[in-house]
């Protein structure tokens, strides 16, 4: 692959990672919307419990102010997420290569379920930051700048298996490196130097003296790489244990609605009850949904920071698989990349 051909790659991974996080946000924002109205139903009956109260000499005009004004603020919610959808629906049909308008009846009916990210393998070779179209442009230009470098610079690439799951404790990338002698270690498969004060470069003594330049900017590269593949990997794993609180808020929330209506059900209970735990239940439902969204977005930064490479055949053999991924409208545009 030339550098041209690399720089046509890499806009095609930034295309594909937008289409795949709008679709996920599309879906999203449908998905909020319908809890919106669900919850402005919700708030417009304790509305009309409270003037009934007022009316009977149970209630204050204050607590008729008050259920009024949350079902107000609820309605303001609507309109925004119907401008998100549109925009997004928007966006996705011009980045399939048509006009804004031409997805949106397509995508107007929302999915049954939300987008789901697809699982990963425990750990990925190094060919895999390789393959981003951006080292692979500093690469051909590097070798088109020395004649000889490619099987040089080839062999200098340093060989290690990229961890995929890791604690919260410590720093993914960081620890790979060892003391002065910036050598891989911790959780590599086969240390290698990376920097070897130029021992590994005499192989490449007769390149330009042009040829440093881009070099510098390779090994730069190659550190910026491997920044955004931790980055992704810290955003994407706090992204999912916020949504392992989040869906136990969700069950609990809806263990405590059914509750309160079976109370209510059997005379025990007033209607009120009923309301709150209903409330509480579309707010843990939405802070879900968003969280879901988030980690689809997580997991597309991911693929993203690795090229967008890894499923090629060669380097999927070399994965260590977590087991087959879930498949999903959104998993599927995702893997896509």
């Amino acid at each position: 692959m030339d550098a041209l051909a690399a720089d046509r790659r890499a806009l095609q991974v930034s295309l594909l990672a937008e289409l795949a996080a709008d679709y996920a946000e599309l879906r999203t924002a449908q998905a909020r919307l319908s809890i919106a109205r669900d919850n402005i139903g919700t708030l417009r009956t304790g509305e009309q419990l409270a003037e009934r109260a007022q009316q009977r000499g149970l209630g204050t005009s204050a607590e008729v102010a008050q259920a009024r004004a949350e079902r107000e603020v609820a309605q303001a919610q609507p309109p925004l997420l119907e401008a998100d959808i549109a925009r997004l629906s928007h966006a996705i049909g011009v980045l399939a290569g048509g006009f804004p308008g031409d997805w949106r009846a397509t995508l107007a009916e929302p999915s049954p379920t939300l987008p789901v990210a697809p699982a990963l393998p425990l750990a990925l070779p190094s060919e895999v930051i390789r393959q981003r179209p951006d080292l692979q442009a500093d690469e051909r230009r590097l070798a088109a700048a020395t004649a000889q470098i490619g099987a040089a610079e080839a062999a200098r690439f340093p060989r290690f298996s990229i961890p995929l799951s890791f604690g919260t404790t410590a720093s993914l990338l960081h620890d790979l490196f060892s003391g002065a002698s910036l050598a891989w270690s911790a959780g590599v498969q086969a240390s290698q130097t990376l920097y070897d004060g130029g021992r590994a470069r005499a192989g490449v003594t007769a390149a330009q003296a042009g040829a440093e330049a881009v070099r510098l900017a390779y090994e730069r590269d190659v550190r910026l790489a491997l920044r955004d593949v931790e980055d992704a990997l810290t955003a994407l794993n706090s992204e999912r244990q916020r949504q392992r609180s989040l869906a136990a808020a969700v069950d609990d929330s809806q263990q405590a609605l059914d509750r309160t209506t079976r109370l209510y059900r059997k005379g025990l209970s007033g209607y009120l009850p009923v309301l709150t735990a209903q409330r509480v239940a579309n707010q843990a439902r939405d802070a879900l949904a968003l969280s879901q969204w988030g980690e689809v977005r997580g997991a597309i930064a991911l693929y993203k920071s690795l090229g967008a490479g890894w499923q090629d055949e060669s380097i999927a053999q070399n994965a260590v698989s977590a087991g087959p991924p879930e498949q999903s409208p959104a998993s599927e545009t995702a893997a896509g990349l």
